[in-house]
C-alpha cells in the first residue's frame, strides 16, 4: 500500500486502506464526487480507524491527489490557477465562476472540473446574445438614485395609464381640481409652468426645499413636475400619482386596493422591498405593497445576470446573489426577482440598489461592484467601513476605488429601513408627557435617549424638539395630537 503527504490534509495518506468505508455517501474533498470502495482507487488519512476518528470522513481519488497544485487556464493562459482546499464549512461563501453553484471543494474560484474543462470555459466570458424582446425591458441597476426614482416614477405611470410608453403628463389634459380617494379635501393642481404654484410653494422653490409626495414618498422636482396640492394641509401628489388607481390585479398577489395611512407615526411594512413606509399603500388580507413595488414590472434585466429576471412568489429557501442573505431568515418579504433556471435570485431591494450613490464619508460616489472579477486586481480583503466586518466579494458592496473604502450594501445606508417614510409634521403635542413645545416628527441620525422609556433612539422615527434637545420615540406616546397643521 502506498502512502503520501498531501498538502491538503495534517495526516499521511494512504491507498485503499483494508477497512470499509462507514460513510457510504463519502465524496472526495478535492472534486466532491462519491468514493467507491469497490471501484474507485483512492486515498485514505492514516489515522481514521474508527467512525469516530475526526479523519474518518477524510477521502481523495487518486486521480485527484495527482492533480498540480498549480495549473495554466486552459481557454485563458494567461492564468496561473491555484489549487486551493476549501473547508467545508466555507463552501457557501464562494460560487464557480463557471457553472454559476456553490464550490463544494477545491477552488480558482470554480469547481476543478469546471476549471480544468475546456468545453465548459470555452463559454465563460461569452455575452448571451440579446433577446429580440429585450429593448422594451426595464434594465437595472439604475446609474444613480435620481434616475432609480425616474424609473420608479415611469412604473407608476405605466400602472396609472393604459399605455406608458406614449404617457405624457406634460401634454395630457388634466382636471384643475380632483377628488381623489386617499385624500378627504379637494386636490388643486399645481404646475409652475402655468404659473399655480402657491406662494408657499414658490417660497420652497426659492429656498431648494425638498418636497416629498404622499403617494410615492419619492421626491417632487418644483422645477419641472406636475402636482396636486390640498389647500388646506400639507398633502401632495405627483400628477402620475394621483391618477393612480384605488384598485389593482397585481399578477401575483391577486386583487389590490388603495389604503392610506391616516397619521404621522403610522406606517406599514412593503411585502415587497420590506422597507416601512407611510404612502399609499395597495393591500388585501394577506399582502400590503407600496405603490411603486406595486408597479414593477413583472420581467426586468439586471445587469449581474444574463438572463430575464421574473417576479416570483418567495420561495422557502434561497440565498439573494446580490446580500449572500438566505431568504428564510427574517423572512419580510413576499416577491422576489429571479432566475429559476439558473436558481438566481434577489431581494426587491437589492434589486433596486442604484450602480452609483453618495456616501457622507466619501468624497468621490460609490460603485456598485456586483462581481469579484470587477476588483480582481485588489490587493487586500475588503473591510466595510461602517460595521467593520470582512466583505464576502461573492455579495454586493459599494466601493471607492480613489479613497479605497467599501461598504455592504446594508450598510452604505443604515437608515434604508425607513427611506419610504415621509417626515416632517409638526406642531405635535404629548398629552401623557407634555412638553411646551411642539415636536416635530423626523428620522433620528444622533445617539439620544428616549425621555420616555430611556431607549436609544438612533436611527428609528421620533418626535423631536430641536431647541430643547427633547426626544422620544414616535410610538412611546400613544396620546399624541396634532395642533395647527
Amino acid at each position: 500500500m502506498g502512502e503520501l503527504k498531501h498538502y491538503s490534509h495534517e495526516h499521511k495518506l494512504i491507498l485503499n486502506a483494508a477497512e470499509p468505508i462507514f460513510d457510504r455517501n463519502a465524496g472526495c474533498v478535492v472534486c466532491r464526487q462519491p468514493v467507491h470502495e469497490m471501484i474507485d482507487i483512492f486515498y485514505r488519512c492514516t489515522t481514521a480507524h474508527t467512525r469516530s476518528s475526526s479523519c474518518a470522513g477524510f477521502f481523495l481519488h487518486k486521480t485527484c491527489a495527482e492533480l498540480p497544485s498549480t495549473f495554466t487556464h486552459p481557454v485563458k493562459p494567461q492564468l496561473c490557477l491555484s489549487l486551493i482546499a476549501l473547508p467545508i464549512r466555507k463552501h457557501k461563501f464562494w460560487e464557480c465562476y463557471v457553472c454559476q453553484s456553490n464550490s463544494q471543494g477545491s477552488i480558482f474560484f470554480a469547481h476543478v472540473k469546471c476549471a480544468s474543462s475546456t468545453e465548459m470555459l470555452s463559454g465563460y466570458e461569452i455575452n448571451y446574445p440579446a433577446d429580440p424582446g429585450e429593448s422594451h425591458l426595464m434594465h437595472f441597476p439604475a446609474p444613480d438614485e435620481a434616475s432609480l426614482n425616474k424609473m420608479i416614477h415611469h412604473c407608476i405611470i405605466g400602472m396609472a395609464t393604459s399605455d406608458s410608453l406614449q404617457y405624457n403628463s406634460a401634454i395630457v389634459e388634466l382636471s384643475p381640481y380632483i377628488n381623489h380617494w386617499s385624500h378627504k379635501h379637494q386636490l388643486a393642481l399645481r404646475n409652475r409652468n402655468t404659473n399655480t404654484l402657491t406662494h408657499d410653494l414658490n417660497r420652497k422653490l426659492a429656498q431648494n426645499e425638498l418636497q416629498i409626495c404622499d403617494g410615492c414618498t419619492k421626491p417632487i422636482c418644483l422645477i419641472n413636475d406636475i402636482m396636486y396640492e390640498c389647500n388646506s394641509c400639507n398633502y401632495i401628489l405627483h400628477s402620475s400619482c394621483a391618477q393612480f388607481p384605488e384598485k389593482i390585479q397585481h399578477h401575483l398577489a391577486g386583487n389590490l386596493g388603495g389604503l392610506t395611512v391616516r397619521s404621522y407615526n403610522q406606517w406599514f411594512k412593503c411585502k415587497g422591498c420590506g422597507i416601512s413606509g407611510n404612502g399609499i399603500c395597495m393591500h388585501n388580507d394577506t399582502v400590503c405593497f407600496d405603490i411603486g413595488c406595486a408597479s414593477l414590472p413583472e420581467i426586468i434585466k439586471h445587469e449581474a445576470h444574463h438572463h430575464h429576471l421574473i417576479q416570483l412568489k418567495y420561495p422557502n429557501d434561497f440565498e439573494c446573489k446580490a446580500c449572500g442573505r438566505e431568504g428564510v431568515e427574517g423572512k419580510t418579504e413576499s416577491i422576489i426577482f429571479g432566475c429559476e433556471i439558473c436558481e438566481f435570485y434577489m431581494h426587491i431591494q437589492c434589486m433596486l440598489k442604484p450602480h452609483r450613490m453618495n456616501h457622507r464619508w466619501d468624497p468621490h460616489p460609490l460603485h456598485l461592484i456586483l462581481s469579484p472579477k470587477d476588483v480582481a486586481e485588489h490587493p487586500h480583503e475588503f473591510e466595510c467601513e461602517f460595521c467593520s466586518e470582512q466583505i464576502n466579494t461573492n455579495t454586493w458592496f459599494y466601493h471607492c476605488s480613489v479613497c479605497d473604502q467599501s461598504f455592504h450594501i446594508s450598510c452604505s445606508d443604515p437608515y434604508w429601513l425607513y427611506s419610504n417614510m415621509k417626515f416632517g409634521a409638526t406642531n405635535i403635542y404629548l398629552k401623557s408627557h407634555p412638553h411646551s413645545h411642539g415636536l416635530t416628527y423626523v428620522l433620528n441620525k444622533k445617539k439620544r435617549k428616549c425621555k420616555i422609556c430611556g431607549l436609544d433612539t438612533w436611527g428609528l422615527p421620533v418626535l423631536e424638539c430641536s431647541p430643547c434637545k427633547f426626544v422620544v420615540h414616535s410610538w412611546c406616546d400613544s396620546s399624541v395630537h396634532l395642533r395647527n397643521v
